[in-house]
């Protein structure tokens, strides 16, 4: 399959090879570990976004998938609050209630979301 002289080629390239050192191994593990959290993370908060947008557009076309609300924090300073939107547009027309199950106002296909609160 190879002639004599390919073999010498591949020996000379392959016996500057070595393995790695405890160091080296620890320095390349954690290199791999910080790539895989750098790009998975990320990743994974695109799919989810995703996922909750398709939804939410499917029953509520005209809304935004966020929600933004004002809210009153510590020394009575106010802050905006923005959260990924579960609910219907006008939820609090009547006022504003706590979520009970299987709320009406909110939206069949991002329950899940329901359950993290």
């Amino acid at each position: 399959m190879f002639s004599n002289g390919d073999r010498d080629d591949k020996q000379l390239f392959l016996n500057g090879i070595s393995s790695y050192t405890k160091f080296q191994y620890f320095q390349k593990r954690v290199i791999d570990y910080l790539a895989i959290v750098t790009l998975l993370v990320p990743t994974l908060i695109a799919i989810v976004y995703s996922y909750y947008r398709v939804k939410i557009r499917g029953e509520s076309p005209n809304g935004s998938i966020f929600f933004k609300q004002k809210r009153v924090g510590k020394s009575k300073k106010e802050f905006w609050c923005i959260k990924l939107r579960s609910m219907d547009i006008d939820a609090e027309k009547n006022g504003a209630k706590f979520a009970t199950d299987n709320d009406p106002r909110a939206f069949h296909g991002v329950r899940p979301l329901e359950n993290i609160r």
